[in-house]
């Protein structure tokens, strides 16, 4: 399930303003309230005679505190009039200080054509380029080999922008979209892509202005705005005039783009079905702003430019004609940033909880997994040394230190003979050569080891011993043999002889 977004509305351009918070999830839009108020031209020209100052303010924001007195009086008491909380802010503007044009390229390297874009619109139009601010929609291919591409650029003058954005800024809103109204219109074809005509023209009627955009192969490719001029017999709108404008239009799309637009959609203020088949002379369409729009609070309402709050959930990549780009880039502030965390609070504290209740789980459970072991090293130790007694759960440091007091007593032991005394005092007399006249005068058999005392005829007797015992490797592992003047007898020479036992 989409998450749900409150964006705040504002449209400028027609003579009725409108500041409208809607609720949007996924491609669901409903508003929840709507304020209006009257907005002559000279409300409009109040945003050029406030400028900002420099383009770091309105980059970094920095007049977001200053006195809402930038805004026109009664755009600043329908704003205020707002109760419900909204995240971000978007804003249509008059195309009256700007306009729409397409440029084709032989070439599709996003890198390159923002280079070379604002020279090759320098080439179209007959004033300086620097007074305007440019923005664009995504690039469409115009061939199969996606080579070409067919941009379509939206200019506005800059001081005008300055005082747009900057004006909002000082009132403490900071918008995320600035953008004329056939980007409205042309996000009515993101949110209902399947419901359109693959090749068609979608006209807007808002106030005093009729909006056109056609559409190519699904996607939006080229814009117009037409002022609807009046009939001077009776001061009323000249539909018929308008409709004129609007097939011109439809004339130079199809031959730009060598297709038919085979269905025309009306939206706003209804021309009569009989000037509609006389001018345009194509199949059309009459829609209501509900088929995209849930408004219980003005059923009659047929304003769309609601509508514009869908981009503010899109990424900023799939944003379509926003003039906050360049030197106008938006850049959220802090406030705006706590209110998106505090939107996600609910979710970021069940994230929270649940990672906690995670952690007391596995605490619980690694608690219970060495209880049982304990348990069990208990319990066998007990079986295997009834007399065993430790505190519980030190059982096995006491069984480790029990275990080295062992260890340092048996390092003096040696391992086990494989000769039993008796076959040790046997294997010794057999292998000293009693014709060497040898005389054993002690002899001590303890453990593993043999110590004899006795008397050699001289010492090459005893050299004669030491290598007859040597032989016997596999009985004697160590032999030590030394003079003992003491044991000495006459002529005789004394020795002691010291062997250990394999």
């Amino acid at each position: 399930m989409a998450q749900t977004v409150n964006i705040l509305s504002i449209n400028l351009s027609s003579s009725l303003a409108e500041a409208v918070v809607v609720a949007v999830s996924g491609n669901h839009l409903s508003v929840i309230e709507s304020h209006s108020c009257d907005f002559t031209p000279n409300d409009i020209n109040f945003f050029k005679r406030n400028p900002a100052d420099n383009s770091e303010n309105i980059n970094n924001g920095s007049d977001v505190t200053s006195p809402a007195s930038s805004l026109p009086p009664q755009l600043i008491k329908i704003i205020g009039d707002i109760k419900a909380p909204w995240r971000s802010v978007v804003v249509t503007i008059p195309p009256e200080n700007g306009f729409s044009l397409n440029v084709s390229l032989p070439f599709g390297d996003p890198r390159q054509i923002n280079k070379i874009l604002p020279l090759e619109v320098q080439d179209l139009i007959p004033f300086e380029i620097d007074e305007y601010h440019l923005a664009t929609s995504p690039f469409r291919p115009v061939n199969e080999d996606d080579v070409a591409v067919d941009v379509r650029v939206d200019l506005i003058e800059k001081e005008f922008l300055y005082g747009v954005v900057s004006s909002f800024q000082k009132a403490g809103i900071d918008p995320r979209i600035v953008s004329f109204p056939a980007n409205t219109l042309a996000t009515i074809i993101h949110i209902a892509p399947t419901y359109f005509n693959q090749n068609c023209a979608l006209v807007w009627v808002n106030g005093n202005t009729c909006t056109v955009i056609s559409v190519i192969d699904g996607m939006t490719r080229a814009a117009r705005s037409i002022n609807i001029p009046v009939d001077p017999s009776d001061s009323q709108p000249d539909n018929r005039a308008t409709l004129r404008e609007v097939r011109l239009f439809i004339g130079f799309i199809e031959r730009r783009y060598n297709t038919s637009l085979n269905k025309i959609y009306i939206l706003g203020r209804s021309f009569d079905s009989a000037s509609l088949t006389e001018v345009l002379a194509r199949e059309f369409e009459f829609l209501s702003s509900s088929d995209f729009l849930k408004n219980e609070h003005s059923p009659d309402n047929q304003s769309i430019t609601p509508i514009l709050a869908y981009q503010a959930t899109l990424p900023t990549s799939k944003i379509s004609s926003n003039f906050r780009s360049g030197e106008f880039q938006f850049r959220p502030q802090f406030k705006e940033l706590m209110i998106g965390i505090r939107s996600l609070s609910r979710y970021i504290t069940t994230f929270i909880s649940l990672c906690f209740i995670g952690m007391l789980v596995t605490y619980f459970t690694n608690s219970s997994k060495i209880s049982s072991i304990e348990t069990a090293i208990r319990d066998r130790i007990k079986k295997t040394i009834p007399t065993f007694s430790a505190p519980p759960g030190q059982e096995i440091s006491v069984i480790a230190q029990q275990t080295q007091q062992m260890e340092e007593q048996l390092k003096d032991l040696g391992s086990l003979a494989t000769l039993s005394p008796l076959e040790a005092f046997l294997a010794i007399s057999q292998d000293i050569p009693i014709q060497l006249g040898v005389s054993v005068n002690d002899l001590s058999i303890k453990e593993t080891k043999i110590s004899i005392k006795g008397t050699a005829p001289d010492y090459a007797t005893l050299d004669k011993v030491e290598q007859a015992l040597k032989a016997k490797r596999e009985t004697y592992c160590a032999i030590s043999i030394k003079d003992n003047a003491s044991g000495s007898r006459g002529s005789n020479v004394g020795f002691e002889l010291t062997l250990q036992l394999c």
